[in-house]
């Protein structure tokens, strides 16, 4: 169950304005947001509008993702990320397109690079994001409450 508090922090960060130094393709995608689910260490949200039907060619959707402590990747520490990930539902499979990181109020790093193309574990976090574009009439992803 998704604490008020971690919400509230959500949202704030969501206001925040970013260097102007990247690109911030991931605050331009817009809302609304919707959850996707959480663990001890972590809040996951879509950002923009969920199909109505399974789409048939993939489709890119902005993911964010909301950590309860700083972490640090390539010397780089975050509070925050936005990945664009392309999500096809025929073969059932997610790839990064872009990521971006933030820290407090402001994007630290930004980095367009496709990844690898991943099969996601079931009761997982990336298999539920997945779950929500593909299966929409199993949807669990809550509309967020702000």
């Amino acid at each position: 169950m998704f604490r008020r508090s971690v919400l509230a922090c959500v949202a704030a960060v969501m206001v925040c304005t970013p260097s102007s130094s990247f690109a911030q393709e991931a605050e331009r995608a817009g809302g609304p947001l919707h959850v996707v689910g959480s663990n001890p260490t972590v809040v996951v949200l879509i950002a923009g509008e969920l199909p109505e039907t399974a789409p048939e060619t993939p489709v890119d959707v902005w993911i964010w993702s909301f950590y309860n402590s700083i972490g640090t990747v390539r010397d780089i520490s975050f509070d925050a990320n936005a990945s664009l990930m392309r999500v096809d539902c025929q073969a059932r499979t997610l790839q990064s397109q872009r990521l971006e990181l933030f820290l407090e109020d402001r994007q630290v790093a930004g980095e367009t690079s496709a990844g690898p193309i991943e099969t996601p574990g079931t009761d997982t976090l990336p298999h539920m994001l997945m779950m929500d574009i593909c299966v929409p009439s199993q949807r669990v992803a809550l509309d967020a409450p702000f």
